[in-house]
């Protein structure tokens, strides 16, 4: 259970990161949660 949660924050981490670069490439302001 614990590794589990921790695998989905990790994806959820990245996910985010990723979102965070796309947007920052694009020059957008918009920072969706």
């Amino acid at each position: 259970m614990g590794s589990l949660g921790e695998a989905i924050g990790s994806v959820n981490n990245l996910g985010q990161r990723l979102v965070d670069a796309l947007t920052t490439l694009s020059g957008g302001t918009v920072t969706p949660k």
